[in-house]
C-alpha cells in the first residue's frame, strides 16, 4: 500500500505530520487529533480510521478529512489519505 505526502495542506497538516509510523499508537493520534469519525477493520487486524475535521469543526472549509491505517499492534502505518475539505 502507498500513501500520501501530507505537506502542503495547511493547519490540519501539520497536525498529521506530527505522527509517526510505526512510533504512534490509536491512543496517540486520539489525543491529537480528537475521536475519530468512523473505522473499518480488515481480517489482517488491520484498522483503518478516519477523522472527519482535524482543522476546525465539521462545518469549517478549512477542515481535513484523514485516513490512518494502524496495525494489529495499534501503531501506525502511515496515513492513507488526507484532504482539504471544499465547500461551505
Amino acid at each position: 500500500m502507498e500513501y500520501v505526502n501530507v505537506g502542503g495542506l495547511g493547519d490540519g497538516a501539520a497536525l498529521v505530520d506530527r505522527l509517526t509510523p510505526g512510533i504512534t499508537t490509536l491512543a496517540d493520534a486520539t489525543a491529537l487529533l480528537g475521536p475519530h469519525t468512523s473505522e473499518k477493520g480488515y481480517p489482517n487486524g488491520q484498522r483503518l480510521l478516519q477523522w472527519g475535521a482535524v482543522a476546525g469543526s465539521p462545518s469549517d472549509p478549512t477542515a481535513r478529512r484523514v485516513a490512518i491505517l494502524f496495525g494489529e499492534d495499534g501503531r501506525m502505518l502511515g496515513v492513507v489519505h488526507a484532504v482539504r475539505r471544499d465547500g461551505p
